[in-house]
This record gives C-alpha cells, sequence and structure tokens, in this order.
C-alpha cells in the first residue's frame, strides 16, 4: 500500500514532520535533496519551503518540486506525539490537503 500523508508541518533546518493515513507521525530530513534540481530554490528561500503543502497525499512546493510518498515514508524516522494529538481528527497544523 502506497503511504498517504494527510499533514505537514514544514520545521527549522529543513526537517519535515508528517502525519500519514495510518495516524503515525513521522520526520523527514530534506536536507540532502536541497542540492538537486528543484530543490535548490527551496533552500534559498525559506517562504518557498514553508509553502509546502499536500498534492495528491504528497508533499508538493508552489516550484513544481515534490517526493514519492513511499520515499517520504522510507526515509523518514517515527515520532512520539501525544495521544491527544495524535486521535484529531483534523490536521493540527495546518497542512494543506489538496
Amino acid at each position: 500500500m502506497i503511504p498517504r500523508i494527510v499533514d505537514v508541518e514544514p520545521l527549522p533546518d529543513f526537517q519535515l514532520k508528517l502525519r500519514f493515513a495510518t495516524g503515525e507521525w513521522r520526520q523527514f530530513d530534506l536536507t540532502p535533496w536541497l542540492d538537486r534540481g528543484m530543490f535548490k530554490k527551496i533552500k534559498t528561500s525559506p517562504a518557498l519551503y514553508n509553502a509546502v503543502s499536500i498534492s495528491f497525499h504528497t508533499l508538493a512546493w508552489p516550484n513544481g518540486a515534490d517526493l514519492d510518498p513511499e520515499l517520504l515514508y522510507e526515509a523518514s524516522v517515527p515520532l512520539d506525539v501525544p495521544a491527544t494529538l495524535a486521535s484529531e481528527d483534523e490536521p493540527p497544523y495546518g497542512g494543506k490537503v489538496d
């Protein structure tokens, strides 16, 4: 099954906090991608980095950069999130779903 992202929060140092449809929270380090293709502009523009959104259950940026949801899941690490946040139906961090 392809993992589906339902919430994203951009954190400092190009770390992304992700919530998957399973309810699992994970953290993804975008740093290794920042010298590649369309991600170079994200590295130099905090506004662009923070404009990350969810499109078709994966991450996308206004400049056209996106990442495969399977990569995001496999390359991220699990996060411990308080039960009160993990049980909420609505994304608590304003992640936008298209």
